[in-house]
């Protein structure tokens, strides 16, 4: 016996979908520019490196590396300019301070610039602009603003809380 032919079905119609609408991103769903979100990520990196290799290393060739060659400094506590001045104020606090380290709490970058802002801190265990060794640990924040040329420190804004650090050392006090 000869099983019934199948019937013919007609083809169904395709289920047309729906034309996706042209949508534009909205305004604050775009991401930054990838050049620009990298050249200031770049530049906080930079910074981040020197002032860790700089101040927690001691290592003062990193400034052969990251800073120009017409590197300006403007820091009231700095008499040398440039690196000679930087590997000088950093030597005193090294030489002053043992176990001395800077540490960046916060650190932001825009275009050229990088602003970090943090504290040092270390045991007073030698001599330290004329204040023989106290023992005492001592903590003073710091703020540092870099402008970057190129991925090299070209200028820098540099402050730190030094009268809070000589109080605590005991060599000024304020009148109550």
């Amino acid at each position: 016996a000869r099983s019934p032919k199948p019937e013919a079905r007609s083809p169904k119609p395709e289920a047309r979908s729906p034309k996706p609408e042209a949508r534009s991103p909205k305004p604050e769903a775009r991401s930054p520019k990838p050049a620009e979100a990298s050249v200031s990520d770049q530049n906080r990196k930079i910074v981040a490196r020197y002032l860790d290799e700089l101040h927690n290393k001691g290592n003062y060739g990193i400034g052969d590396e990251l800073v120009g060659t017409d590197y300006a400094q403007t820091n009231p506590h700095i008499k040398a300019q440039g690196m000679p001045g930087s590997k000088q104020s950093v030597q005193r606090l090294r030489d002053g301070f043992t176990d001395y380290r800077l540490v960046v709490e916060h650190q932001v970058a825009e275009d050229d610039k990088v602003v970090s802002w943090g504290y040092f801190e270390g045991t007073h265990n030698g001599t330290y602009r004329g204040v023989q060794p106290t023992g005492k640990p001592v903590k003073f924040s710091a703020m540092f603003i870099h402008r970057l040329v190129e991925g090299r420190i070209a200028e820098s804004w540099n402050g730190s809380d030094r009268l809070h650090l000589l109080q605590q050392l005991g060599a000024v006090s304020l009148p109550d």
